[in-house]
């Protein structure tokens, strides 16, 4: 009875893994993969709009999304999430009284805002500038670094896989595993949360 529950708690984070790291792929894959919903916008404006800080139990950082407001020549509003320094990279020359405007030509994933108080933030926000019109959408956002976030998400599912195969190899086979390679280990381990964490 006992080794039967130890083979199904196996069969059951085997499931767990697997699915994780198949949705993982695919994900990737499909951002990877998605022409339908990029989006290009010329932009002669570009200002910090929110920072948000992931953390594991609000003590251990372990990224930050940068969101960003860009406007057009029509004066339509964007929702843009970049990296840190993409204002100071496309913006800080900006000269409000200037007769004519350069303009940065921008590609980004358009994706729906899923964590709530972003959302929230940018509706409270939008709803001030009555005067601009947000052509996605007040809740959508053009992700500028979506190829990367894509090649993450791939990295974690495989890096998942192998962490996990590794593991249960170790402890089924009874391997004396040399302090180094348990040390290595551990920080793929840690490393493959962070990214599980940014990832989901």
């Amino acid at each position: 009875m006992q080794n039967m529950k130890k083979i199904l708690r196996t069969i059951l984070v085997a499931i767990v893994i697997l699915l994780l790291s198949g949705y993982l792929a695919v994900t990737a894959v499909q951002d990877l993969t998605n022409k339908k919903d990029l989006h290009t916008v010329h932009l002669v404006f570009g200002t910090e709009f929110l920072e948000l800080e992931h953390s594991i139990n609000g003590l251990i950082p372990i990224g930050t999304d940068y969101y960003y407001l860009g406007i057009d020549e029509d004066y339509n509003a964007y929702t843009i999430r970049a990296g840190k320094n993409w204002k100071e990279e496309n913006f800080s020359n900006f000269d409000p009284d200037a007769e004519e405007y350069t303009t940065v030509e921008i590609t980004g994933l358009v994706k729906e805002i899923s964590d709530y108080d972003v959302s929230k933030e940018i509706q409270s926000t939008a709803a001030e500038l009555e005067e601009m019109e947000f052509p996605l959408g007040v809740t959508q956002c053009l992700e500028l670094t979506y190829i990367k976030d894509a090649w993450m998400k791939l990295l974690a599912g495989i890096l998942l896989l192998i962490v996990s195969i590794v593991g249960y190899a170790a402890h089924k086979l009874e391997i004396q595993v040399p302090k180094i390679a348990s040390v290595i280990y551990g920080v793929v381990l840690l490393l493959e949360m962070i990214l599980l964490l940014n990832a989901l």
